[in-house]
């Protein structure tokens, strides 16, 4: 494959890979915008690209849905350090709601090993999300009594395992009543 049709298979990628991906520069501005992270988050390149990330339309968000300052962006901790990142979070959807997603992000380098910018990759895990929610709910019922919401007799058993192995592995006391 030639540079020319390397060029252009790349760029294909990544405009079409299902994950939001966005590039950043060295001083936190983004300068790609992939349709994987228009449809996460509904926000259309051109009002993206060319905006500092933390002062963009498209925002980071925490637990409380309150938007993140810059310093606590994971792209731009990256941009600053060179370190790879692996975390969860929200991102708020044009229309108003938050997405949750897995962020990783790495940094870009030049040909002399000097960070230029960091690529952050996202994806909406809402399906992850609300499997791990039903698993929960599942065991849940496996181990409560659905009435009175005490712990069963295998609820009993594993509490009384864990505390047997933190005994041994630990000294950690313990009692049964």
């Amino acid at each position: 494959m030639n540079e020319r049709n390397m060029d252009d298979f790349c760029r294909h990628l990544f405009e079409n890979l299902y994950d939001g991906v966005l590039l950043v520069d060295g001083q936190g501005r983004i300068t790609a915008w992939n349709r994987g992270a228009e449809r996460i988050t509904g926000f259309p390149e051109g009002s993206v690209v060319g905006t500092l990330c933390g002062a963009s339309p498209f925002e980071h968000t925490g637990e409380d849905g309150a938007t993140l300052e810059p310093g606590r962006l994971a792209v731009l901790a990256t941009v600053k350090d060179g370190k790879r990142r692996e975390v969860p979070a929200y991102v708020k959807n044009a229309d108003g709601y938050r997405v949750p997603v897995v962020i990783r992000t790495i940094p870009v380098r030049d040909e002399r090993d000097r960070i230029v910018g960091a690529a952050e990759i996202f994806n909406d895990s809402r399906s992850l999300i609300a499997a791990l929610q039903n698993s929960q709910r599942s065991q849940e019922t496996v181990l409560f009594d659905p009435l009175t919401g005490i712990g069963n007799r295998p609820h009993i058993e594993v509490k009384i395992k864990s505390a047997l192995e933190d005994y041994h592995a630990h000294g950690i006391p313990f009692g049964v009543l």
